[in-house]
């Protein structure tokens, strides 16, 4: 009957909820192919440091394979770099198997993270967890122990027959822990008699025994937990006396200045203030009466006499003594500490006691002058921060009164990057003065640096060090020879190592406000252990002569670390003008004339005059039909002299107080007609160092109609965050095949004790045309305030086009809403949550409504077909249709004509005013019935003028057309009765 009279009820249903689905968004990534993490595990589960350490990753592979997985363990306060894993075999799962003890020297249980990297389709990585700092992949490596170690003694070491002995202590393993449940067995030689125990939880026993004869015993004590075992033994007596039982120790108070560097532990410069500090006490059982100790010291007149008076036997008390020694003169100093006393028991059974007997050796003050400091400085080309403590080096090092060596360690090359993971670097700026004995790391002004290096400088230059000289000396074959001389007036031996280091003393790399660093470091030279080199000995090293604009620092370290001595090989030869080196690439028709600029520099620390430098230039590699000129002369492979003049050149004073002189020099280039790809270097002499720029030219005929690749170029360089990840997003165009869109990111702290941290270079991947991102995996973004970026296109190694540097504060990056970034790469995941979790609910819902529509459709079926007369008959009396039936135009009612169950007639729709006509129910409840006729409805909608209920504007199924109910009274159509 429903399909009869409603044939369109069933595919209304099934066309709301085929539309509701067609407009559900399904996310890229529901359907992607890619890898996914599945699981890990260790083995064994449980690992200590002795295991080896198997750690398995499977992952979820579809459509895409994996290329490679690598693993990153950390641990302590370090992360050791990834490294690859091996595949199963399955392309799934893979491994990598650690060795024993690979995890750290520490005797303490260590927690480590495991990170894992993944790649597919050849660029395409995936880290799990996402955030390096998860701790969802961690095991805890545990150490166990291998030794026993007990801290026992005696309450007593001298006893009567039948006393009780009692020893006390607590067991402890190597790995510092508290062993508890130990068996403690304590005997007594000779005697067959023995008394054990256990430790309590804290590892503490308490163990005692009766001795019962007299003479002299030894005590044995053994203590074993599981396969481990330790020992113990002390000499008792047992005597009917009471017997005490003196002993003397003694120490020296003095100043750490007082000792040279090197010497023994007993040696002292003359005119030291040595003080002798010593102790007397009593462990035995008996009083000591009248004790008195006698200080004999060689280089006194008397032998110094002390009356101590008595001491009860007792492990604390006791009596210290206090005596400054003689000094003044050089030589060995003898000391010697006897005791005598009276006790009860007869003399004969005194117990022997060790004197006190020590030899110092006094040395002469050495007159040798304070040694070289050696300043070393960690910097980049992009810190800021480390601009004004550069220049704060350099200035101090140009003053004649402060007199150091110094090395800058530029973190861009390689080298520098070796020196900084040896030395801890994770910053810059970072100085370190005389190696390890000093560490300054953040920055500030000019002023405030140069006061605060001076101030460490001229601190370490008063440190006590050995009379070492250490020379440069040239051999005349091409060779170098660096010497070390230990002075004979020294008393005592020097180890270390002689190290000798290649530095470039004018260099053209250049720091962020394009100043050329000094004194940068280039990798070392030569180097020799020292061991035990003797008072009056040499050691030498032999370097090769240094190439123009090179030079050496040579350092002696202790095997602290420290610096005993350094000193430097500088040629004496002053830079007088800078040239940036690089490349041009220029496209012409020809023929043509082009002008080509070339800027040369000079740097000062004061504005001061100067005489016109001249410099030296020349071409090479010009084809024979061009010509390269400037100011009228011919610029051929020979070189022509060109001046550089304070009057035409333009002045700047930088941030960091240096100034800086440039003027840009003009060349005319003229082309013939031809055609083709052709480069050529200019080059420029300034005092021996030759800088050189390269041009490469495309040419193409006027008339040849051609069009050549435009240039490439950077429109825009800029750092979004999405999916709670930071991207760095750069905008280029005319990026050439085989060329790669690269980006540095260097974080750093701005304002007091500025510093920056180390530089993270990203290849970028294309996500839309003329669009390129990655994201910023490996910068530390909480330990800094700002990050500082530029972007570049580099083909074949050669930078071909580079943006200016951006700043920006890191809080307002990452606060940053996530948001899809409309590449289609990778999206948020709401859809995904709304589509597994929304669909669900949609479809109870629409069930629950398609089954209310049914089953009124057919209750109004029901009652039609009651009130139809069948064909043929006659209407009956008594069957008359009931006045309420409903007619054209009007509402039908909300309920079948069958009873309700609580015994009320069914309801009709009647007209109220004041109140709707049906209440539509909320999603998920039971429908609300009209209010009685004559009673204003409180509890359904607002209503409108005429008693039309007014729409909901929220979660009302009437405003939304995927769930209206089919059964729904117009409202027109309500009163219309």
């Amino acid at each position: 009957m429903l399909r009869k009279r409603y044939p369109s009820l069933l595919l209304m249903a099934v066309l709301v909820l085929s539309g509701f689905l067609s407009l559900m968004t399904f996310p890229d990534d529901v359907s992607a192919a890619e890898p996914e993490f599945a699981s890990w595990s260790v083995n064994p589960s449980d690992p200590s440091f002795d295991d080896e350490l198997n750690i398995t990753v499977t992952f979820n592979v579809y459509d895409v394979p994996i290329d490679g997985v690598e693993v990153q363990v950390c641990h302590g306060f370090q992360c050791e770099a990834p490294v690859p894993m091996n595949d199963i075999g399955d392309g799934s799962t893979f491994f990598r198997v650690f060795p024993p003890g690979g995890f750290g020297e520490t005797t303490d249980e260590v927690f480590c993270y495991f990170h894992f990297t993944y790649t597919f389709n050849s660029t395409e990585t995936r880290h799990y967890p996402e955030e390096p700092s998860s701790t969802e992949l961690n095991v805890t490596i545990v150490r166990t122990a291998s030794v026993l170690e007990i801290e026992a003694s005696p309450d007593r070491t001298t006893v009567f027959p039948n006393e009780t002995i009692t020893v006390s202590g607590k067991v402890t393993n190597d790995l510092g822990e508290n062993v508890s449940g130990a068996l403690v067995n304590l005997t007594a030689d000779g005697l067959g008699i023995f008394n054990e125990t256990y430790t309590d939880p804290y590892g503490e026993f308490e163990v005692a025994l009766i001795l019962p004869e007299e003479g002299n015993r030894t005590l044995n004590l053994t203590v074993t937990d599981n396969d481990l075992a330790a020992y113990r033994e002390w000499s008792v007596r047992v005597n009917s006396w009471p017997i005490p039982v003196m002993s003397i120790t003694g120490t020296l108070d003095f100043n750490e200045d007082a000792r040279p560097v090197g010497g023994g532990e007993y040696e002292f410069y003359e005119g030291s203030e040595v003080t002798l500090v010593y102790d007397v006490m009593n462990t035995g059982t008996g009083n000591a009466y009248n004790i008195t100790a006698f200080l004999d010291i060689s280089n006194e007149e008397a032998v110094h006499t002390v009356n101590i008076g008595n001491l009860t036997p007792s492990p604390t008390q006791r009596y210290q003594g206090e005596f400054p020694l003689n000094t003044s003169l050089p030589g060995i100093i003898d000391v010697n500490i006897t005791l005598e006393w009276d006790q009860d028991a007869p003399e004969d059974q005194k117990i022997p006691y060790t004197p006190f007997s020590i030899e110092l050796t006094m040395v002469p003050v050495p007159t040798w002058e304070n040694h070289r400091v050696l300043v070393e400085m960690f910097t980049q080309t992009t810190c800021v921060p480390c601009v004004d403590v550069e220049e704060a080096v350099e200035r101090l090092n140009e003053e004649e009164n402060l007199d150091f060596e110094f090395i800058m360690y530029v973190y861009d090359d390689q080298a520098s990057q070796l020196r900084a993971n040896e030395l801890g670097v994770t910053s810059t700026p970072d100085l370190f003065i005389d190696h390890t004995y000093d560490r300054m790391t953040g920055g500030g002004s000019v002023d405030e640096m140069m006061e605060e290096i001076r101030s460490r400088i001229e601190n370490a230059s008063l440190r006590d060090t050995p009379p070492v000289e250490m020379r440069f000396s040239e051999s005349g074959d091409g060779e170098i020879g660096v010497s070390l001389y230990l002075s004979d007036v020294y008393s005592s031996r020097v180890s270390g190592i002689f190290q000798v280091y290649s530095i470039e003393t004018n260099s053209n790399v250049r720091n962020y406000q394009g100043i050329p660093i000094a004194h940068r470091y280039h990798g070392a030279a030569a180097g020799e252990d020292i061991s035990e080199m003797n008072p009056g000995s040499y050691r030498n090293l032999t370097v090769p002569s240094p190439d123009h604009g090179m030079g050496y620092v040579a350092v002696l370290l202790a095997s602290d670390g420290k610096v005993l001595q350094s000193a430097s090989y500088i040629p004496p030869f002053t830079q007088e003008l800078y040239m940036k080196e690089g490349s041009s690439i220029i496209r012409s028709e020809s023929p043509a004339s082009l002008s080509l600029n070339l800027s040369l520099e000079k740097f000062q620390f004061e504005d001061s005059d100067f005489p016109d430098v001249g410099f030296e230039v020349w071409a090479e590699g010009i084809p024979g039909n061009w010509s390269l000129s400037i100011g009228g002369g011919e610029v051929t492979d020979a070189p022509s002299v060109i001046f550089f003049s304070k009057d035409a050149a333009e002045r700047e004073e930088l941030p960091s107080g240096r100034i800086r002189y440039s003027e840009v020099f003009g060349f005319q280039l003229r082309i013939p007609e031809g055609d083709g790809t052709y480069s050529f270097k200019l080059h420029v002499n300034s005092s021996g160092t030759t800088f050189t720029w390269t041009y490469v030219l495309i040419i193409t005929p006027a008339d040849s109609g051609g069009t050549e690749p435009a240039n490439p170029i950077i429109d825009d360089v800029y750092l979004e965050s999405a999916g709670g990840k930071l991207y760095i997003y750069v905008e280029a165009r005319n990026v050439p095949e085989n060329a790669t869109v690269k980006a540095r990111v260097l974080p750093c702290n701005e304002g007091e004790n500025a510093l920056c941290g180390l530089p993270v270079d990203f290849v970028l991947i294309p996500i839309q045309d003329e669009r390129y991102r990655v994201s910023l995996t490996g910068v530390d973004l909480e330990s800094y305030t700002h990050l500082t970026y530029h972007a570049w296109i580099e083909r074949d190694g050669v930078i071909l086009v580079s943006s200016t540097e951006k700043k920006e504060a890191i809080d307002g990056l990452i606060e940053i809403p996530s948001a899809e970034d409309g590449s289609g790469n990778e999206k948020d995941n709401t859809s995904l949550y709304v589509f597994l979790f929304g669909v669900p609910v949609v479809l109870i819902i629409l069930a629950a409504l398609l089954f209310i529509l049914l089953k009124r459709s057919g209750e109004k079926g029901e009652a039609e077909e009651e009130t139809q007369e069948p064909a043929g008959t006659e209407t009956l009396p008594g069957d008359e249709m009931p006045e309420a039936s409903p007619v054209e135009g009007e509402a039908e009612p909300t309920m079948s004509g069958e009873e309700d169950p609580s015994g009320n007639p069914p309801a009709e729709v009647v007209e109220t005013e004041g109140a709707g006509d049906v209440i539509e129910p909320e999603k998920g409840e039971e429908p609300v019935e009209p209010a009685e006729e004559g009673v204003p409805g409180t509890d359904g909608p607002e209503t409108l003028s005429g008693g039309i209920a007014a729409p909901e504007m929220e979660d009302s199924p009437a405003a939304d057309p995927g769930t209206s109910s089919v059964d729904e009274v117009d409202p027109t159509a309500a009163h219309t009765g």
